[in-house]
């Protein structure tokens, strides 16, 4: 029993490692844009693309962190330092409700 016990806090302490290391690295990419590149956020893709990344970090790793910013026009994440290493996902997202096998997908030519 006890052994379980201790396997399931190791795999808590890996997820909030993880977690606590995505943050770092979303907090660094929101501080070089607000505070030294603001003019990249004067376009609605680019600020929804900062907001889909703070909303979605829990489910990403650094790497998808840094691939996701990267979407952002003109602005490279690999060239701004870290100081997050990267330990895979947190978390892995929730299926979508009424999709067990994966997010929701739209329906196609609704004919609205």
């Amino acid at each position: 029993i006890l052994r379980g016990g201790a396997g399931g806090v190791a795999g808590r302490i890996k997820a909030s490692a993880a977690l606590y290391n995505c943050g770092v690295r979303v907090n660094e990419v929101c501080e070089e844009l607000f505070s030294h590149r603001p003019e990249l956020l004067k376009s609605p893709s680019s600020r929804e693309s900062v907001v889909d990344l703070c909303q979605r970090l829990r489910w990403m790793s650094v790497s998808e962190i840094n691939q996701a910013a990267s979407r952002i026009p003109d602005f490279d994440p690999s060239v701004l330092p870290s100081e997050a290493r990267d330990l895979g996902r947190p978390a892995e997202p929730p299926p979508a409700p009424g999709a067990p096998d994966g997010p929701e997908m739209l329906p196609v030519g609704s004919g609205s």
